[in-house]
C-alpha cells in the first residue's frame, strides 16, 4: 500500500512539471516569435500557457490587444488579460490596469480605480505603481481618496476576488 501511495505522489509531481514545462515551452516560443516580429506567431504561442495560467503569457497577451500588435486593437481584449494576470500577482499588469483606468483606455476614466490597481502594483513593489498611485491620489478629493484607500484595504484582504 505504501509504494502504490509513492507511485501515486511520484505521479502527481510528474504531471505538475511535465504541466509547468509545457507552459514555459509555449510561453518561451511565444517571446522568441515576438522578437522576431511574428506576433501571430506570439500570440498563438502565448494563448496556450496563458489558458494554462501563465501570468507573464496572459499579461503580454493583454499588452498584444491593447497596443494592436498582430492583432486588431481591443482594450476589452487587453483589459480580460491584465485582470487575470494581475489576480495571479503580476505586478505590470496591476499597473497597466491601473494605467487603463488613469488614463480612460478601454474603460471610462476612475481615478479611484487607478488608485486601486496602482496601489496592488506598489504592493509588489513596483515603483512605476507607486507613482501612478499617488498621481491619482492627488486627482481625488478626501473623500474620494478615503474610498479609494479602503477599496484597496478590502481588495487585498479578499486575494483580489472582488477588485
Amino acid at each position: 500500500m505504501k509504494s502504490l501511495l509513492s507511485i501515486s505522489i511520484l505521479a502527481c509531481i510528474f504531471a505538475a512539471n511535465t504541466f509547468a514545462i509545457e507552459q514555459d515551452f509555449h510561453y518561451e516560443n511565444g517571446l522568441s516569435a515576438f522578437q522576431n516580429n511574428d506576433f501571430e506567431g506570439a500570440r498563438l504561442e502565448w494563448l496556450l500557457a496563458a489558458e494554462e495560467a501563465h501570468p507573464t503569457a496572459q499579461f503580454n497577451l493583454g499588452l498584444l490587444f491593447s497596443e494592436g500588435k498582430g492583432v486588431k486593437q481591443d482594450w476589452d481584449e487587453a483589459y480580460n488579460w491584465f485582470i487575470q494576470s494581475a489576480k495571479s500577482g503580476h505586478d505590470l499588469a496591476r499597473f497597466s490596469l491601473g494605467i487603463m483606468y488613469f488614463n480612460g483606455q478601454g474603460v471610462e476614466q476612475d481615478y479611484s480605480r487607478a488608485y486601486l490597481w496602482a496601489g496592488l502594483a506598489a504592493q509588489l513593489g513596483n515603483e512605476s505603481g507607486r507613482k501612478l498611485r499617488d498621481a491619482a491620489a492627488k486627482k481625488l478629493n478626501s473623500e474620494q481618496l478615503s474610498v479609494a484607500q479602503n477599496l484597496l484595504v478590502k481588495c487585498i484582504a479578499q486575494e483580489l476576488n472582488e477588485c
